[in-house]
């Protein structure tokens, strides 16, 4: 069916150079000599093969080798699972990324990912720069971030936080000074949102953004 045959009936008896992947047919016996000849399997390789009607189609594929009560090898099993939409979604998912990557780097703004349950963050773009600082130089964890936060911001900062956390804020956006490499402070606005929560609908990572308004 997913090569584009309505019943079995249309495509029992055939063999591969009668089928719509008859371009890929040749490598795929080399493969299955290969398997025979070795008597070894080959599990869960993702392979791209066309319809009948050049429609691209991936499939999850898995061959054995088939060995009789004589032990005699006799041929090879295949099993096929159709991933098309998974590989499709999982190639939007990189794409989307990649536009979002793209667009924050582009305004000089930084990705914070934050592991909430360990306290883990993970930097992109320009978030360490943008206090002059070169990548790996700030700490990854929660704490190193809050050291950077001017004195006089810290209370409004966590409470910011905290009220979002446990949803008593619709969103978390606060205005707040960060400390540079070299000791001066800059006006930074963090925006973020939660991403993750556990089967208790507590929040288990949060991702956001962090611009500087320094100008503004």
């Amino acid at each position: 069916h997913d090569a584009g045959y309505s019943s079995p009936e249309k495509i029992i008896g055939l063999c591969d150079l009668s089928m719509p992947w008859v371009h890929t047919a040749q490598a795929c016996r080399s493969e299955e000599m290969e398997i025979m000849r070795n008597r070894h399997s080959r599990l869960n390789q993702e392979e791209s093969h066309t319809d009948r009607y050049g429609r691209a189609v991936w499939i999850n594929s898995s061959k054995v080798p088939l060995i009789n009560s004589q032990n005699e090898m006799v041929g090879t099993l295949g099993m096929y699972s159709d991933i098309t939409e998974g590989v499709k979604a999982r190639q939007q998912l990189k794409e989307s990324q990649e536009r979002l990557v793209f667009a924050v780097e582009g305004a000089g703004d930084g990705i914070w990912d934050w592991n909430i349950d360990t306290g883990d963050l993970v930097f992109t773009g320009n978030y360490e720069g943008m206090l002059g600082y070169e990548k790996g130089e700030i700490g990854n964890h929660v704490n190193s971030a809050k050291q950077q936060v001017h004195p006089a911001d810290v209370a409004h900062a966590s409470v910011a936080m905290a009220n979002y956390l446990a949803g008593q804020s619709p969103s978390y956006s606060v205005e707040m000074r960060l400390r540079c490499k070299n000791g001066d402070y800059k006006w930074v606005l963090s925006r973020g949102t939660i991403v993750a929560r556990n089967d208790q609908g507590k929040p288990t990572r949060m991702i956001g953004v962090r611009s500087d308004i320094s100008a503004r």
